[in-house]
This record gives structure tokens, C-alpha cells and sequence, in this order.
């Protein structure tokens, strides 16, 4: 069970890479019958809580890193959102920004992982 978090990051971010390729490609239809999963809050957040149960030293740290990048995706995709607002005569290229907002199980997930942790303070 030690290793699951790792596998599950694993798996976390191949599917961060493979949409930041599918949102750069312009030829969707062939693919080779592979489907490419964009990360979502379910994505992420098992993930977290994934680290958060995990009793090996640094999961705290994992899990809170996972957290900053879904707030850091969530104000990007705000400012790209803003952006195609703004440019209302732009074409839209058929790519879908998905919305990667962190929920309260997010937060919370990442307090348990610290309130596990040796440094419970962090918490905070």
C-alpha cells in the first residue's frame, strides 16, 4: 500500500501532460483508440487524500504541493477564461478548459495529511 500514492501521482500527472498535448493538437481524430483523461477535481483530489492517508514521511508535503498546483490551474484557467471574454470575435479551437477548482475535501484532505504528519502545525 506504500507505493499507491506514488502510482496515483503517477497517474495524475501523464494525465496532466497528455491534456496539455490534446489541447495543443490539431489532429484529434486519430488518437490510435487511445483516450486521454484530462485531470479533474475527483483526478486531483484522490490524489491528495491518497497522500494524505499515507503514513511515509513527506506525503504532507506531496499532498500539499498537489493542492497549490490545482489552486495555481484554477487562476489560470480564471485568466484564460477572462481572456476569451475579452476577445469575444476569436474563433474557439474546439479545446475545453476544464476547471479545476479546489473543494473544501481538498483542504481538508491536506489538513489531515499535515495533522499526521511530524510537523502538525502546518495545519494551521
Amino acid at each position: 500500500k506504500a507505493g499507491l500514492p506514488r502510482k496515483a501521482a503517477a497517474i495524475l500527472k501523464r494525465m496532466e501532460e497528455n491534456s496539455i498535448i490534446n489541447d495543443h493538437d490539431d489532429d484529434d481524430d486519430d488518437n490510435g483508440g487511445i483516450i486521454k483523461a484530462k485531470p479533474d477535481i475527483i483526478s486531483y483530489n484522490s490524489v491528495i487524500d491518497a497522500w494524505a492517508r499515507c503514513r511515509e514521511d513527506g506525503s504532507a508535503n506531496k499532498a500539499q504541493a498537489i493542492l497549490d498546483r490545482m489552486n495555481q490551474l484554477y487562476k489560470k484557467t480564471q485568466q484564460q477564461q477572462q481572456k476569451k471574454k475579452k476577445k469575444r470575435d476569436d474563433h474557439d479551437n474546439g479545446a475545453t478548459i476544464v476547471v479545476v477548482r479546489p473543494s473544501s475535501f481538498s483542504y481538508t484532505s491536506v489538513m489531515n495529511a499535515w495533522s499526521k504528519s511530524q510537523q502538525p502545525d502546518m495545519a494551521i
